[in-house]
């Protein structure tokens, strides 16, 4: 989930098959990059995107060693790089509406991925 600064929202879910919680908690940060572009997002506007995964926004925004996923974090690094893009980190769980809007998200992809016979 996607919310520009005029207020408008862009959603999207992924079915990614069998992988861990971090492999989506990653993917999640690529689809909202792909939502910002495909909506217009300047890459050198100030976007500030939220995750409730420590271990995302240790990959991604303090730069821990990578020792799994490392096509992955290591594509999703290059992607980031030269946008003006701050990961912060949050709790989940706690009520926060665009958390949970997202763990809903997340869910209809696991769906989607059960559908599919994944």
């Amino acid at each position: 989930m996607v919310k520009l600064p005029d207020g408008t929202v862009h959603e999207a879910s992924l079915a990614l098959g069998l992988g861990t919680n971090n492999v989506g908690e990653l993917s999640a940060i690529g689809l909202a990059v792909d939502l910002l572009d495909k909506a217009g997002f300047p890459p050198t506007d100030r976007a500030e995107i939220c995750t409730d995964s420590k271990y995302t926004f240790g990959m991604l925004e303090l730069g821990w060693k990578v020792k799994s996923n490392i096509e992955l974090v290591m594509g999703l690094r290059a992607k980031l790089e030269g946008r003006n893009v701050r990961l912060h980190w949050v709790a989940g769980h706690v009520g926060l509406v665009e958390n949970e809007r997202a763990d809903t998200l997340a869910n209809a992809g696991v769906t989607a991925s059960i559908a599919k016979g994944a």
